[in-house]
């Protein structure tokens, strides 16, 4: 557990595309991002590129999540490639797609992704298009 009153363990993270028009995430496929942010205490382990953020601390942390989509997209927030909703996050008609949940993690190490819920691709605007932040709590 953290120090009283503050946050020790946080990371942040991005996936950008330099190239005109759209970027695309293959149906059923995880987000892979490319950007590293911060990354600060011992709870999580991701080296860019990468789909996958793993988590070496049990705890409670708050996810947060958006992906700047063009058209009708799902995306499930997944730990240990199970989603964690019984629905996908939607961003209808051009999005964003955002979400913030707070996570127990009892058990590690768990892995975090961010999938495309469908079986076709999911089209993301250019440049900065997707970012995840997670927080440890306790």
């Amino acid at each position: 557990m953290g120090p009283a009153g503050g946050i020790s363990d946080f990371l942040s993270i991005y996936r950008v595309d330099p190239g005109p028009g759209t970027d695309t995430v293959p149906g059923n496929a995880a987000i892979v991002f490319n950007g590293l942010l911060a990354n600060s205490g011992g709870a999580f382990v991701f080296v860019p590129p990468s789909d996958t953020v793993t988590i070496t601390e049990p705890g409670a942390y708050l996810i947060n999540f958006t992906v700047h989509n063009q058209g009708n997209a799902d995306f499930n927030l997944t730990v240990n490639g199970a989603p964690i909703t019984p629905a996908p996050f939607t961003g209808n008609g051009g999005g964003p797609t955002s979400a913030e949940v707070i996570v127990s993690v009892p058990a590690v190490p768990a892995t975090i992704q961010i999938v495309n819920a469908n079986p076709t691709p999911a089209q993301l605007h250019n440049l900065l298009n997707t970012t995840l932040t997670i927080l440890k709590l306790a």
